[in-house]
């Protein structure tokens, strides 16, 4: 018998994030000082497998909007010539 945790149900029209290892649903934990430092650069966010025998537990970077690529792409394009 399965039975559903709302821990676990993702948020409708986002994919629920998959484990890296084994491929099967992760959820949210608490998050490490480590974590914490890393978010003012990046914002990311830790996850744990449901696995048990899998034990993978790790961050993953926050969506990127693509407002946000866009002008990351542009960064590294350099900068455009006066017209």
């Amino acid at each position: 018998m399965q039975t559903h945790s709302p821990a676990i149900a993702a948020l409708p029209g986002s994919p629920a994030p998959r484990c890296p290892l084994c491929n099967r649903k992760l959820v949210r934990t608490r998050r490490h000082l480590s974590d914490r430092l890393i978010s003012i650069v990046t914002p990311v966010q830790r996850y744990c497998c449901i696995d048990f025998g899998c034990h993978w537990e790790g961050r993953m970077r926050v969506g990127v909007s693509a407002a946000t690529e866009r002008d990351s792409a542009r960064l590294k394009s350099g900068p455009r010539p006066l017209a």
